[in-house]
């Protein structure tokens, strides 16, 4: 069940010029510059597990890979308020579900490969995000054992809104940026500051 805290979150991210601005100022360079964000569009999120059961990740965009390409990559938004220690675990069962769904709509073919897919967790909670960002943290092998290279090593990309100064934030031309500044005030006269900065 999603509070009014996350709907609020669902609706602002629904949008594409949201997400377009959330990459272009929260994104690595290097990763951004991969991307035709002219050509995104948004993918149905329900994806079905062996068991029956539904399951959903937040948001899902198909962004075509620049230099021509046939390659999409397919971006995960998981909006979370406080750390999930297993987030590692379950985008690595979202990555698995999205690409059977798209097997299972015949949207590749084995000749094609599988697209990339970069997830994002968005994270608006206190501390810091101090969970493991790669699923190999969290097995327990020995270093130089022989089972390493049979191991997922799924990884995903954290924006922790919480992690960047206000002053850093001001200095941004971006709707996310004053929205992330709404959710971590400095003090309580920044909200009336920011208010000022997104009337004008």
């Amino acid at each position: 069940m999603f509070t009014d805290h996350d709907s609020i979150y669902h609706r602002f991210f629904s949008h594409p010029k949201v997400v377009v601005d959330l990459l272009k100022n929260f994104l690595e360079p290097a990763i951004l510059s991969e991307l035709d964000l002219s050509q995104m569009q948004r993918l149905n999120t329900k994806f079905t597990a062996a068991t029956g059961q539904r399951r959903r990740a937040d948001v899902v965009w198909e962004i075509p890979v620049c230099g021509g390409l046939s390659l999409f990559l397919l971006l995960i938004l998981e909006f979370q308020s406080e750390i999930d220690e297993w987030m590692v675990l379950r985008l690595d069962v979202y990555t698995g579900l999205l690409y059977q769904q798209l097997v299972a709509e015949r949207r590749l073919k084995p000749i094609d490969g599988l697209p990339p897919i970069l997830p994002i967790v968005l994270y608006n909670g206190e501390p810091r995000w101090n969970a493991a960002t790669s699923l190999r943290d969290l097995i327990r092998l020995p270093t130089g054992s022989p089972l390493w290279k049979y191991q997922p090593d799924m990884r995903y990309y954290v924006i922790d809104e919480g992690r960047f100064p206000e002053a850093d934030l001001k200095g941004r031309q971006s709707l996310v940026a004053i929205f992330f500044r709404i959710g971590h005030p400095d003090h309580p006269g920044s909200i009336v500051e920011t208010g000022r900065d997104l009337v004008t």
